[in-house]
């Protein structure tokens, strides 16, 4: 009886096991076949390339942009990083070989887009820290320059011109709570005698030019007597030559 259980629960093993088996050949036979030529299609595709909105579909086609185009090989500083190392401590030999290889891929890309973009203008080339080079062309070349191969990305320079208004320090009073001081200790500068040691000061600004040569509390030749008999023996002016401006003026406006 005993031996009959054994056979029977062995056969029980082998069918449940048998069909857990056969149940999954389905599974493994149904996968989607991913070789061939569809797969190939996919790998030679290029990755879409960073590109700004404004040149995918510019307004002004014929316009002259200033562009920065970035290559998919990593700059020379890459090699020292994945060693651990500074790349100034690079040997000298092997920093030239890789700004060698860079500016190398750098022509032989900037070639291609002149045959598409004969205008093109070149301006700086970058190999250590960033890979790539920048360049004046016309806005409806951009797209096309992206889907060259070799190309990571192409942004946009922006140029900011100073502006023609020359700016004034009208709302600085605000800033260092100088209206505050004026009304609670009713001090405003007027009849004040101020000495300034500065080497970035402006002496030819509105603020430091008496509004009334006369009306100074002391003179030129007052300063130059005072020098005269206290030297400042701890100033070498010999070093400091033009960088030491000392300038009073009396304030008869409110900043």
């Amino acid at each position: 009886m005993g031996k009959i259980r054994s056979i029977l629960l062995m056969a029980l093993v082998f069918l449940v096991a048998f069909g857990s088996f056969s149940a999954g050949i389905p599974n493994v036979s149904a996968a989607p076949n991913k070789t061939g030529a569809g797969n190939e299609e996919l790998q030679l595709k290029k990755p879409a390339v960073k590109i700004p909105e404004t040149l995918k579909n510019p307004k002004n086609p014929k316009k002259q942009v200033r562009i920065i185009v970035e290559l998919e090989s990593d700059p020379t500083i890459e090699n020292a990083t994945r060693k651990g190392v500074l790349y100034k401590d690079l040997p000298k030999k092997q920093k030239e070989s890789l700004e060698a290889t860079v500016s190398t891929e750098q022509n032989s890309i900037q070639s291609t887009i002149s045959e598409l973009a004969p205008e093109i203008t070149y301006l700086e080339n970058f190999t250590t820290v960033f890979n790539g080079f920048s360049a004046e062309v016309e806005a409806g070349k951009v797209k096309e320059i992206a889907s060259q191969t070799g190309v990571k990305a192409v942004y946009e320079s922006t140029e900011y011109k100073r502006p023609e208004i020359k700016p004034e320090m009208k709302y600085s009073k605000e800033l260092v709570q100088a209206q505050q001081v004026w009304n609670d200790y009713k001090y405003k500068g007027e009849g004040m005698v101020v000495g300034v040691i500065d080497t970035g000061i402006d002496p030819s600004h509105k603020d430091m030019v008496l509004t009334d040569d006369t009306s100074g509390e002391i003179t030129k030749a007052e300063v130059g007597a005072l020098l005269g008999t206290n030297p400042l023996k701890a100033v070498n002016f010999s070093l400091l030559k033009c960088h030491l401006a000392i300038i009073t003026w009396t304030a008869t406006t409110k900043f």
